[in-house]
């Protein structure tokens, strides 16, 4: 009897929707461009997620964007730099897709690079011993002929700093004095250093963080403010998710999908 009742379930129809309700509805000419632009770009061009355009066009089986890249006329002085180098490095110098370098290093047969078979068969002389620390390695490695991981290993066995040294702060007392008293945010920019490094000395001493605990002013360049990617705005402005997403509700402001160009390099004040 109850797989007789089990099988009449399961031949009885459940009455659904033609689509979810929450599903955005495509107007046909977006449509026409599914698989005809990247999905980036069509989704910042529509104001939706990624992960939308990239479910809708699966659904309806469409391909993938796929730029049409010129055939490559692959001469005697291009193929002699396969395998001379890892395959993203042979790419940047010829201006040419990684996998369109590795596909022809495959059908010729050619082995990949091997960094550590390269670092141990390298003939270290004096000469070019003394080269190291005088640039940053990746220069002194196009000099040599060899990749850059086989010039900063040896710079580092030999003990020879690095062309670009590290910044070591010396942390004053009025520099010390301001670690609790003003944000992490105003300290690093103040003094041009990373918020981290602020952190990381606030901590090292037990000191506890500032909070800036004075409300957001609701002013006109505040709504073009929220518009902004939520990590710019707080990372700029030195406000909390929350605080920008809340903000966002109570004045009806949709996120951009990216930095305007207008915008990069100008400090709005919010407060």
């Amino acid at each position: 009897m109850r797989k007789k009742y089990m099988k009449r379930i399961h031949l009885a129809e459940i009455p659904r929707q033609s689509h979810h309700p929450n599903r955005l509805r495509w107007p046909t000419r977006a449509l026409r461009l599914l698989g005809r632009m990247p999905d980036a770009k069509l989704a910042q061009k529509m104001g939706v997620s990624l992960d939308a355009v990239r479910a809708e066009r699966r659904r309806r089986r469409i391909k993938p964007y796929r730029p049409k890249i010129p055939p490559v006329q692959w001469t005697p002085r291009l193929t002699r730099l396969l395998g001379t180098d890892i395959d993203s490095n042979v790419a940047a110098r010829l201006g040419l897709p990684e996998h369109a370098v590795r596909r022809k290093r495959w059908t010729m047969g050619i082995p990949p690079y091997d960094t550590r078979r390269q670092r141990m068969g390298f003939a270290w002389t004096r000469e070019k011993i003394a080269r190291l620390g005088t640039n940053v390695d990746r220069v002194i490695a196009r000099r040599l002929g060899v990749s850059m991981p086989t010039v900063a290993i040896k710079r580092a066995q030999l003990g020879i700093k690095s062309f670009y040294p590290r910044r070591r702060i010396r942390w004053t007392k009025k520099m010390v004095a301001l670690l609790g008293k003003a944000t992490d945010w105003k300290i690093a920019d103040r003094f041009k250093m990373k918020r981290e490094t602020v952190a990381a000395e606030r901590r090292r001493r037990g000191i506890q963080a500032a909070v800036e605990t004075r409300p957001v002013k609701p002013t006109p360049k505040l709504k073009s403010i929220l518009a902004l990617p939520i990590r710019l705005v707080s990372r700029r402005y030195h406000i909390a998710w929350d605080t920008v997403a809340r903000l966002r509700r109570e004045l009806g402001v949709a996120p951009l999908g990216r930095w305007p160009a207008k915008a990069r390099g100008k400090t709005i004040s919010p407060r």
